[in-house]
């Protein structure tokens, strides 16, 4: 059985590589405008997708995680200038996330709560009326301890702007899992491009330990080649049986698992390719790369197998 599905374009996935969460309006407040004068210009906040954050216990059987937008577009909107000084504060938990400011913003508070931190910003530029910065702080993730099934009270990462308070972070959502060890494979296919000897993925396996738990479904396999422009998968197999309810439809640049695929089964994926005709980098290393949503349910998160190296031809 084949099943052809149009896998990643690679030019897409860059052009496709951030989204937009609605646009929020909100008024500015500089310092002085804290201290009672009139607020000046007027911005509107766009999030970018920073990222989804992901926190696990020590033994990786209980995983959350949230949706945070930690990129910003700070668009002035109204018909004056917004000058810089304009203030941002950023409140999250303590106990799961660590942030700092990054682009154009500099910090002028930190305080704590019990677990919430809330953060003072001020943006370092001024804004003309019609103009835009843009904006970002860091949010890293890190082990929690002393989760339970049911875990304990988590709040959004919220942004406020002008007294006025967008949420840019989804809940922290609780779940059980199984920790598991994948073993990541290929087969390579090779052609002669602009005088170089290189490799693709034509055939992708992951195998889990029979000991572990199984290959859960929301895992993604990425694979790269220099010189392709889009894959396409035509078989998944699960332990030689055609399973394509196995994969959901192709995204970007991965292939994600629908289902729970069973600990010491072999999940494979066949593929063709259409080679790039405007290749600039033949040389770049392969590889297929294993990525669990669920941060480090796989050890450190991803795992990966590189293709051979390119040659020069002839």
């Amino acid at each position: 059985m084949t099943m052809s599905e149009h896998g990643p374009s690679r030019r897409g996935v860059l052009s496709a590589a951030a989204w937009s969460a609605p646009v929020v309006a909100v008024t500015a407040l500089t310092p002085a405008a804290v201290a009672g004068s009139t607020p000046t210009g007027e911005f509107t906040l766009v999030s970018y997708a920073g990222g989804v954050e992901h926190w696990v216990d020590a033994e990786r059987t209980i995983a959350c995680t949230a949706s945070v937008g930690t990129n910003w577009q700070l668009v002035n909107e109204g018909t004056d200038e917004v000058p810089a000084g304009a203030l941002i504060t950023v409140s999250y938990d303590g106990r799961i996330f660590d942030m700092e400011p990054l682009t154009n913003l500099s910090l002028v508070s930190q305080d704590t709560d019990g677990d919430k931190v809330t953060m003072t910003l001020a943006t370092q530029a001024p804004v003309p009326a019609g103009e835009f910065i843009y904006a970002s702080i860091g949010a890293g993730s890190r082990i929690v301890d002393g989760i339970g099934p049911a875990g304990p009270s988590f709040e959004p990462v919220v942004v406020t702007v002008g007294g006025q308070a967008p949420v840019l972070g989804s809940p922290v959502t609780v779940v059980p899992t199984a920790p598991y060890t994948p073993t990541v494979s290929a087969e390579w296919g090779t052609a002669v491009v602009d005088g170089w000897n290189v490799s693709f993925p034509v055939r992708v396996s992951v195998t889990t330990d029979p000991a572990g738990g199984p290959l859960p479904a929301g895992v993604r396999l990425s694979p790269f080649s220099g010189v392709v422009e889009e894959f396409t998968l035509q078989q998944v197999l699960v332990d030689g049986a055609d399973r394509p309810e196995a994969i959901v439809p192709p995204t970007w640049s991965s292939y994600t698992t629908a289902i729970d695929i069973p600990a010491g089964s072999t999940l494979t994926l066949v593929l063709d390719r259409a080679l790039d005709d405007e290749v600039t980098s033949p040389w770049a290393q392969p590889y297929v790369r294993l990525h669990d949503d669920w941060y480090r349910r796989v050890e450190g998160g991803t795992t990966e197998v590189q293709g051979p190296a390119a040659t020069p031809a002839g």
